[in-house]
Parts: C-alpha cells; sequence; structure tokens
C-alpha cells in the first residue's frame, strides 16, 4: 500500500507540475557532483523515516499501518525517495555502466561487506543504527544493480534464456506458487521448507508451462512478439 502510495504520489507530481524543477531533477542526465548529495538523502531517509514515524526500533519502524486507513508517513518518505531514485537511474543509466567496471564493484561489496558486519557485530545507539541500516540498503541496491549490468554487458547463452524466460515465469509463477505452497502448508511443512519448495517448483513448473503451451505455439506472438516468436510463416510463399 505504502509502495503503491508513493508511485501515485509520483505520477500526480508528474502530471501537475510538468514544467517543475522536480520533473528536471529525475527526467535529465544529472552532473556527477549530484550523485553523492543523492546517495546521501538516500542513506538518511532511514532515521528520517524512524523520526517521522516516532519509532526507533530498528526491526519495526517501517513496519505496516496496524489499519487499512492509517498513513505512517515515514515509510511514505523512505519509499517515495527510492522509487524517486530509481527515475533518477533511468535517466542515467551510464553510472551502470561505471558501477559494472571490476575496481567500482569490488569498491561497493568491500563497502556492502563492512557496513552489514557492523550492523552484526556492533552494539550501538538506535539512530546511529539506523544510519548504517540506510548505507546498507544503499549499496546492496548499487552492488545488485553494478553484477546485474555486468552480466547484461557480457551477455551469453544462459543470459539470453533467462531474459526470454522472464516475462512467461512472471505471468505463471503465482497460480504454481499458490497451489504448491497450499499443498505444503496444509501437509505441515514448516514456514523454511514451504518458501524453498514454493521457489523451486515455481520455477521449474513455469518453464515447463513456457515450453509446453508458450514457446511453439500462437501465444508465444502475444507474448515474446511476433517477430521474437519460435514460430513463424513464409506468407511470401503462402
Amino acid at each position: 500500500m505504502v509502495s503503491l502510495l508513493s508511485t501515485v504520489l509520483l505520477h500526480d507530481l508528474c502530471i501537475f507540475v510538468p514544467f517543475s524543477s522536480l520533473k528536471r531533477l529525475y527526467s535529465k542526465p544529472l552532473p556527477s557532483v549530484w550523485l553523492p548529495v543523492i546517495a546521501l538523502c538516500l542513506v538518511l531517509t532511514i532515521p528520517f523515516a524512524g523520526l517521522l514515524n516516532d519509532n526507533w526500533d530498528p526491526y519495526t519502524f517501517l513496519s505496516p499501518p496496524e489499519r487499512y486507513g492509517d498513513i505512517k508517513p515515514g515509510n511514505i518518505v523512505y519509499y517515495f525517495a527510492y522509487f524517486l531514485a530509481g527515475t533518477v537511474l533511468y535517466s542515467n543509466q551510464k553510472i551502470f555502466t561505471l558501477m559494472a567496471r571490476n575496481i567500482p564493484l569490488l569498491s561497493i561489496a568491500l563497502v556492502t561487506t563492512v557496513v552489514m558486519a557492523l550492523q552484526l557485530l556492533l552494539e550501538m545507539d538506535f539512530r546511529l543504527y539506523l544510519m548504517l541500516k540506510g548505507m546498507s540498503s544503499l549499496f546492496w541496491c548499487l552492488l545488485f544493480l553494478g553484477l546485474a549490468t555486468k552480466m547484461i554487458l557480457s551477455r551469453n547463452a544462459i543470459l539470453d534464456w533467462f531474459v526470454e524466460l522472464s516475462y512467461p515465469i512472471y505471468l505463471f509463477h503465482v497460480l504454481a506458487i499458490t497451489v504448491i505452497s497450499g499443498e505444503l502448508f496444509k501437509a505441515g511443512y514448516s514456514q523454511f521448507n514451504v518458501i524453498l519448495f514454493s521457489i523451486v517448483f515455481g520455477f521449474v513448473s513455469s518453464v515447463v508451462m513456457y515450453y509446453l503451451f508458450v514457446k511453439f505455439t500462437p501465444i508465444s506472438w502475444l507474448i515474446n512478439d511476433y517477430h521474437k516468436s519460435y514460430l513463424k510463416f513464409n506468407f511470401r510463399k503462402i
């Protein structure tokens, strides 16, 4: 609900202030000097969210509202900030290529590891802990973006196969996971085993359904586009 509300807020901003400085901020390439400023703002969103929610407990300060009509301003600020950062990154995709290089990627991985170790090993004030939590959130995001970009730039058959499967799995996995998780839960399996088997079964069953019902059928024209489909007809010979 909170992330959806953040999306709606950003959409409204795009409609009602089309010529504002905010739209120029997220829709055009930014000078490199702005990047540390944006990073610092993202790190500060977590302690600021704790302040707005009047809750410094690192495990519950971003918990969902207990009632549907309740609004937690800290949650909105946190999710909206990362959503806005995503739109900025979309207009500055050169950053992904930079992060995918070996030295920046290793540096991000090192900082991520150190911050996570500090969170786990040190006892500290909740406010400082939330600052580290903000850094951890940011650097984990950067690390996965850098790794994903590195894989995309490498281009190989395995990656192409996963790209081909991504949308069909998105379409099929909900049904598969709902069925198997319900059956495992009724059979008395632990929550960990239900999650683990649901992930494996959801992926495998989605792949099977793709090859049975989509890959070699006209349905692939709707999902993968006719030009990318395995099934094509040479209409010139008809």
